[in-house]
């Protein structure tokens, strides 16, 4: 039986309460029950009295030790005499803050407050005991209902010196992941008997805070991947419970508390273990699916005094769950997530929440997607899309997508005003759907080769099966073992050690593209060169591929035919650039003066000998002699997103120009990737349009 405590304590101003206090500290188990149930005293100095005496009645308590490996204790007559204390002693302190609120004006927190910030520490670990030894005690729903009062009734002091420490953030957490024997989570309980979860309320309210949330991160980051898991799939079930009450109960703010908790889960994803977690557990979409079992439900109530009225500045449910996953602004988003996550999303449904989005305003809105992302002329979700399609993921899901859209929706989408916003998405996918079908059309042969005299070769069209890859940097593909020997002795001896190391750098970061993908950008280029060439709109596919694909040719409607007078402004020391970070993609001339001098982080990014001569051969087909009406030679970069990253791809090309036809034969293409917040002297301020998050 715990000791009176040998400090002399105040005597309490009620002699009742003094005679309860004395009963209490000599351990008795029915004057502490008193306390908790209606005892309790009403004056502010023996009410602080008197919690803490309880205080340091759990001071003197031994903790029972719990093995969590059994889940079991040794429950010996003392043990239960103990148990009984420890229940009806946390029973009182939670009797003690519902008095809380009387004092929460005050700037001390008044003789309740200081007690619970002087012994907030002791506080945390009881109330985990209680989480964790749920079957001898009324653990974690008590532990739950404590914390909410304080989150409740407590004055900012008090909540502060709760969430000022690593071990409330755990107590948390754990109270997250807590599920009774029934698989049900600790918000069910409560929302069953239509009450709030004051623990998800609290940490849905503690990540809008700063200083929290960097404590909750710092907590969530010193987590294995396991504790992760279960934190996001508690989320997820928190989601589906509330998905089946909400088709037999009244519960007005389902969709408020859906997208609280996926903000809640988001604010890790900067922690790679928990977002790989997260990817596992195809979070966005199966919390996507679960908010289409209510397509018309609206995701915000108004603060207008009438009930039940829809707020017109919010999207209906699934539009505003869409809009909490896709990333409408790509820049500032890690690849990883966007190529893993944007793909599940478009087979959940994405389009199609997007589409009858659009559909449900009417004609003429100024502003259709202000519901989602604002008045800003950007993070339009459609053309965002539309620049998303160069990964090969993302349009296979985004082509069955399409595919999957009623032709009464087609017909609504390319007519009137609402083709204003499909047809430009439309386009733009088409182009880069085509792009890819290309690359598709020539199967697995390789159609690129990095030697630089490949183009001199007399049978440079035949190629390898199998590419012959570096198999020390793997950043170098050729189409030959004479093409991969002559390149190793002119250039790739002196740079494939460093490659190596640029290689493994960007694949950690998930942003280093495939040679696939290097082999879609240089067919893109190929594309924008040809139709420059010829006087083309982009969007519009002119050439036709011949062979490999390696090479685009256009045939003229006559003998007549001339290139437009607006491409002369093209010289011999000219750069086209391309850029799919906008919807439509855009392209500008540069020279090589100006092309030479973007570097990140004060670094040229194309000071390599292979980039200098590429240069330098470009700049001596202008003082040959050669005829430039009949074969030139042409560079194209095309800039495109990757996360956190920019992939330059820069291509050489050979233009053939005569009487009958404009024909344009990819030579070389290579690849840089380097990080967005390192560009200096970005050449995209050159476009007319400059997208935030992707530019």
């Amino acid at each position: 039986m715990p000791q009176a405590s040998e400090q002399a304590r105040p005597r309490a101003r009620n002699t009742r309460t003094e005679a309860v206090l004395r009963e209490v500290e000599s351990g008795s188990v029915s004057h502490i029950l008193r306390l908790a149930t209606t005892q309790w005293p009403g004056d502010p100095h023996d009410a602080g009295l008197a919690l803490q005496v309880l205080f340091d009645g759990l001071s003197n308590e031994a903790m029972p030790i719990w093995d969590p490996t059994t889940e079991s204790m040794q429950e010996s007559p003392d043990m239960k005499q103990s148990l009984k204390r420890i229940r009806h002693t946390m029973a009182a302190i939670k009797r003690s803050t519902e008095h809380l609120q009387r004092e929460a004006w005050s700037a001390t927190g008044g003789p309740l407050g200081q007690v619970f910030e002087k012994n907030m520490e002791a506080l945390v670990r009881w109330l985990d005991f209680l989480q964790r030894c749920s079957r001898w005690v009324e653990g974690p729903k008590a532990s739950a209902e404590i914390i909410g009062d304080i989150y409740r009734n407590g004055s900012g002091v008090v909540m502060k010196s709760f969430t000022s420490t690593e071990e409330a953030m755990d107590l948390l957490v754990s109270l997250w992941i807590w599920k009774n024997s029934q698989g049900q989570s600790l918000t069910f309980q409560f929302h069953s008997k239509r009450e709030s979860c004051q623990v998800t309320d609290l940490l849905t309210f503690l990540y809008t805070v700063p200083d929290s949330r960097d404590l909750l991160a710092q907590t969530m980051r010193a987590y294995p991947s396991l504790r992760q898991r279960h934190f996001i799939k508690s989320a997820l079930l928190r989601i589906k419970e509330w998905t089946a009450l909400k088709k037999t109960t009244p519960l007005q703010n389902l969709a408020v508390f859906v997208i609280r908790v996926i903000g809640l889960v988001q604010e890790f994803l900067e922690i790679p273990s928990f977002g790989r977690e997260y990817i596992k557990a195809d979070f966005p979409a199966r919390a996507l699916t679960m908010s289409l079992e209510f397509p018309g439900l609206p995701s915000s109530l108004s603060g207008s005094t009438q009930p039940g009225r829809i707020d017109p500045d919010h999207p209906l449910y699934p539009a505003a769950v869409s809009e909490k996953f896709f990333p409408n602004a790509p820049g500032g988003t890690p690849a990883y997530l966007i190529h893993r996550v944007v793909p599940t999303l478009l087979d959940a449904g994405l389009l199609d929440i997007l589409v009858d989005h659009l559909i449900s305003q009417p004609s003429g809105t100024p502003y259709p997607w202000h519901p989602l992302v604002g008045k800003g002329p950007a993070g339009h979700p459609l053309p965002v899309l539309a620049s998303m399609c160069v990964s090969l993921p993302i349009r296979n899901s985004c082509r069955l997508a399409v595919q999957r859209t009623s032709g009464e929706e087609l017909r609504k989408l390319t007519s009137g005003w609402y083709s204003q916003h499909w047809t430009p998405f439309f386009k733009d996918y088409h182009l880069y759907d085509h792009i890819w079908m290309h690359w598709f059309h020539a199967g697995d042969r390789v159609r690129i080769c990095d030697n630089l005299n490949h183009h001199k070769k007399a049978d440079r069209g035949i190629y390898l099966e199998v590419a012959k890859e570096c198999t020390r940097c793997r950043t170098k593909v050729y189409c030959s073992r004479e093409c991969q020997r002559e390149d190793w002795v002119r250039f790739h001896r002196n740079e494939c050690p460093e490659n190596r190391r640029y290689k493994i750098e960007r694949q950690i970061a998930t942003a280093w593209p495939s040679h696939r993908d290097r082999a879609f950008y240089l067919s893109l280029l190929l594309h924008f060169v040809l139709d420059y060439e010829v006087g083309a709109r982009t969007e519009v596919s002119v050439g036709g591929q011949v062979d490999d694909g390696s090479v685009f040719e256009f045939l003229h409607p006559n003998s007549a035919w001339t290139p437009p007078v607006e491409n002369l402004e093209w010289n011999p020391n000219s750069v086209l650039h391309v850029s799919t970070l906008f919807s439509p993609p855009e392209n500008a001339i540069h020279t090589v003066d100006s092309v030479l001098q973007l570097a990140h982080s004060g670094v040229p990014t194309f000071q390599e000998p292979r980039f200098v001569k590429m240069f330098e051969e470009l700049q001596e087909t202008r003082s040959s002699g050669r005829t430039p009406a009949v074969k030139r030679l042409r560079l194209a970069m095309c800039t495109a997103a990757c996360g956190l990253h920019r992939i330059y791809t820069l291509g050489r090309f050979l233009v053939t120009q005569d009487t009958e036809r404009t024909r344009v034969e990819l030579l070389n293409g290579y690849v840089k990737v380097e990080e967005r917040a390192k560009i200096e002297n970005p050449l995209l301020h050159s476009f007319s349009r400059m997208h935030p998050g992707m530019e």
